[in-house]
């Protein structure tokens, strides 16, 4: 997921023209030098800074980095995706069963292709969130483990994304106490 796409963007530093790279070199600011000092992901009070200062809920949701706040987003619109779409629908009855959804016409192999496709670009992007939001470097092992916990708060949560949310705040002040 994260690896690949770190590859990925790798790949993309060297498309730059080389005027760029040596306008940068020209200016003393080695490519590695500028990422190292580039600052931590922004939160979401840079965009918005009226709301972090709310009484209660500001300091608690909005001073959260911003991939905290579009995830806390993407569950409220994948819930309403999954149970009031005709595509979540039938994304629901590939997985619960795939011969039933095929004698109804529905492409199963599609449809899995499109959710693994979806779910590997949203893991992917949680991924390279993660370095941002800690530490703004990546280090072997950072995840520790995170993704046989990731499958506990989605047995937890009962596979709804809304109680995914919650099991998630759960595990996670478990985890910060």
């Amino acid at each position: 997921g994260s690896e690949a796409i770190a590859a990925v963007l790798g790949r993309l530093v060297w498309l730059l023209p080389p005027a760029t790279l040596a306008l940068a070199l020209r200016r003393g600011v080695a490519p590695s030098s500028r990422l190292a000092a580039t600052p931590t992901a922004p939160t979401f009070a840079a965009f918005a800074p009226t709301l972090a200062q709310l009484p209660v809920l500001g300091p608690v949701v909005f001073a959260q980095p911003a991939s905290v706040v579009a995830s806390l987003l993407l569950a409220v619109v994948v819930s309403c995706f999954l149970s009031h779409t005709r595509a979540g629908l039938r994304l629901r009855a590939v997985g619960e069963s795939a011969r039933a959804a095929d004698t109804e016409g529905i492409p199963v192999v599609a449809v899995r292709v499109a959710a693994v496709l979806v779910g590997a670009s949203l893991a992917g992007a949680a991924g390279a969130a993660l370095p941002l939001v800690q530490s703004n470097t990546f280090t072997e092992g950072m995840t520790a483990g995170r993704g046989f916990i990731a499958l506990a708060i989605v047995i937890f949560g009962r596979w709804r994304p809304t109680g995914l949310v919650f099991a998630s705040l759960i595990f996670g002040l478990a985890s910060a106490a």
